[in-house]
This record gives structure tokens, sequence and C-alpha cells, in this order.
């Protein structure tokens, strides 16, 4: 998650478990669909109430970060 967050191996373990899941349901759900919005909003909901807002915001900003970098 970048610089800005340390790294902790346990919870960087769980974050991409969640990441793979997330990334698996999607491949079967059509994209712009209502449901693919939901499973999404799902996801960062368990983030933000596992993590807090911050941490979340943090992630999210370097996935735009990679995003855009075509990684």
């Amino acid at each position: 998650m970048g610089d800005l967050v340390p790294p902790d191996s346990i919870r960087d373990a769980a974050l991409q478990d969640e990441a793979e899941r997330l990334a698996s349901v999607l491949t079967e759900v059509p994209s712009g669909t209502a449901i693919r919005e939901e499973i999404i909003a799902d996801s960062d909901h368990w983030f933000r109430q596992r993590y807090g807002s911050w941490l979340w915001m943090q992630h999210h900003v370097q996935a735009h970060h990679l995003a855009a970098a075509g990684n």
C-alpha cells in the first residue's frame, strides 16, 4: 500500500486473500450491473470495518496509481 503504511504480514495476507476472492467473484458478474457494484461496495465496507477509512483510502489511492501505470 505504498510507503505511508508500515508493512504488516498478517494484514497484507488477509488483504491479498480478499483481493483474490473479489477478483474471482467479479469474473462471474457482468460489468456495469448493480450486483457487481454491490459486491464491490461490500468489499469496501469489509475493508473499512476491519482496517479503518484511512487505510482504505491509502489502498484505494495506491490501486489507482497502479492501474494508471498499467500494472
